[in-house]
C-alpha cells in the first residue's frame, strides 16, 4: 500500500476520532457545569473524579477486592452525590459522617461505634435521619456521667473486609465500649473477582459524569432490574446451581472469617459486639412479601427452571450470610438485633432494595438501644446457657422479643 493511500485511509479516521473525543470532552465539561449548578454549585460534580477533593460516594471496588478501606475528605459536604439523592451528607474533620469527635476518649464517656455499609452511612437519609444519629439521641436520654458518643463509621460500598481494615487501623484506637455491625449486602452482591470489562466500566463510573448521569437517570437501578426480569422471561437459560453453591460457599467463608476477626479484635479491646440482621428486597417495590417468603419464592423459581435476576441471585447469597451471622452469634454469645423481623412487619421501611427509610432507621436505633442498654447500665454480660452458647435477640418493636438461636439447621442454599 502506497504512502498516499495510507494517508487517505488514516486521515479520515484521525479526524473522526479527534472529533468524537472533542465532542465527548465538551459534553463531559458541559454536564459537569450543569450538574454542579443544579445541585447548588457543589463541586462534587464539577470536580468529579478528583476523589481527594470531592470524596468518594461512588463505587470503590479496589477497597472491596483488596481488603482496604477509604474515607471521605475532612469537613466536606456531599451534595447530590450518587445514591444520596437530594440529601446532603456532612463529613466531619476525621472523614466520617456526623458530628466531630476526639479519637482519644474522654474519661467517663460511653462510646458506641456503628460499623457498616451505605445502610449505616445513610444513603437517601438526611444527617438527622441515620440510625447512628437516632441511637445517639436515644442513649443520651439515659443518664451517663461522662456522656454518650455514637460514631457513624459506615461507608458506601464497604464489605466486611473493608470494615475489618477500618477497625484495625482506626476504630480500636478510639476505645469503644460497644461496636455494632450491620453488614451483609455488599459481601453478597460484589463478585469475588472482576474482569477487565467490568474494571473499565467501574473506572469510568468513578471519573466520568456522562457515565454517572446515564446510570442515575437512564440506566437506573429500577430500570436495570426491570430489564433483567424481562431478559429472564424472554431468554431463559440453564441454571447451574452447583456453580452458584460454590460461589456462595466462597463468599460465606470470607464473610465468616471477617466477622470472626471483627468480633475477636473488638473483644480483645474490651468492647461488646452487637450484630444486626440486615433485610433486603429482591423484587420490585410494593410486593408485600417477608424476607423469608421472598427467599422461598426464589427457591421455587429455581425448582421450576426459571431464570433468576441479579438481585434474586444476591438474595440467595445474602440469606446464606444471614445464616452464617446467626451461627456466629450462637458460637460467640453475640447480642443480635433482628432487623429482618422489624422490616418484615413494616415493609415500607425499606427505601431501596437494602437501604432504610428514616422511620426504618428510627426503629433499628430503638432495637439497638435495648441491646446496648444492659452495658450502658453497667450490667454484666449474660451467662452462658447449659448448651454453651446464648444469643440475646431484640426483634420487632411491635411483636416483642424473638429468640432466633434455632433459625436454620445448617447454613446453605436450602
Amino acid at each position: 500500500m502506497s504512502r498516499g493511500t495510507v494517508r487517505r485511509v488514516v486521515r479520515p479516521l484521525l479526524i473522526v476520532t479527534a472529533s468524537t473525543l472533542a465532542l465527548v470532552l465538551t459534553l463531559e465539561v458541559g454536564l459537569r457545569v450543569v450538574m454542579a449548578l443544579r445541585h447548588g454549585a457543589g463541586r462534587y460534580y464539577l470536580l468529579y473524579g478528583a476523589h481527594a477533593l470531592t470524596g468518594r460516594l461512588d463505587i470503590s471496588p479496589w477497597s472491596t477486592f483488596t481488603g482496604d478501606h477509604y474515607k471521605f475528605p475532612p469537613n466536606y459536604v456531599l451534595r447530590g452525590a450518587a445514591g444520596q439523592g437530594e440529601e446532603t451528607a456532612s463529613i466531619n474533620s476525621l472523614g466520617f459522617r456526623g458530628r466531630d469527635f476526639e479519637p482519644g476518649k474522654r474519661p467517663g464517656v460511653f462510646r458506641v461505634v456503628c460499623l457498616g455499609e451505605s445502610s449505616t452511612f445513610g444513603f437517601h437519609n438526611s444527617d438527622t435521619g441515620t440510625y447512628p444519629f437516632f441511637l445517639q439521641q436515644l442513649l443520651e436520654a439515659r443518664s451517663v456521667p461522662g456522656g454518650v458518643e455514637v460514631i457513624n463509621a459506615g461507608f458506601p460500598y464497604y464489605n466486611t473486609s473493608s470494615i475489618l481494615s477500618l477497625l484495625k487501623t482506626e476504630v480500636l484506637g478510639w476505645h469503644p465500649d460497644v461496636i455494632t455491625l450491620y453488614a451483609a449486602f455488599n459481601d453478597a452482591s460484589w463478585p469475588l473477582e472482576i474482569g477487565m470489562v467490568t474494571r473499565a466500566l467501574l473506572w469510568l463510573q468513578q471519573r466520568s459524569v456522562i457515565y454517572l448521569v446515564l446510570k442515575e437517570h437512564v440506566a437506573t437501578d429500577r430500570r436495570v432490574m426491570a430489564v433483567s426480569r424481562w431478559m429472564a422471561r424472554r431468554f431463559p437459560a440453564p441454571f447451574d446451581e452447583a456453580a452458584l453453591q460454590r460461589h456462595v460457599d466462597q463468599v460465606a467463608t470470607r464473610y465468616r472469617r471477617n466477622v470472626i476477626g471483627i468480633v475477636s479484635l473488638a473483644r480483645a479491646a474490651g468492647a461488646v459486639v452487637v450484630v444486626a440482621r440486615q433485610p433486603m428486597r429482591a423484587g420490585p417495590p410494593g410486593r408485600n412479601l417477608t424476607y423469608e417468603q421472598e427467599y422461598r419464592a426464589v427457591r421455587e423459581k429455581i425448582r421450576r427452571g426459571g431464570r433468576l435476576s441479579s438481585t434474586e441471585l444476591v438474595l440467595l447469597t445474602h440469606r446464606r450470610l444471614t445464616d452464617e451471622l446467626d451461627a456466629l452469634a450462637r458460637e460467640h454469645d453475640l447480642a443480635v438485633v433482628d432487623n429482618i423481623a422489624i422490616v418484615d412487619a413494616h415493609r415500607d421501611h425499606l427505601a431501596t432494595y437494602v437501604h432504610l427509610s428514616e422511620d426504618g432507621n428510627r426503629r433499628l436505633a430503638e432495637a439497638l438501644r435495648e441491646a446496648i442498654h444492659p452495658r450502658l447500665a453497667g450490667a454484666t454480660a449474660p451467662a452462658r446457657s447449659s448448651a454453651g452458647t446464648r444469643a440475646a435477640v431484640v426483634a420487632d418493636q411491635g411483636g416483642g422479643s424473638v429468640d432466633h438461636r434455632r433459625r436454620h439447621p445448617a447454613p446453605g442454599l436450602e
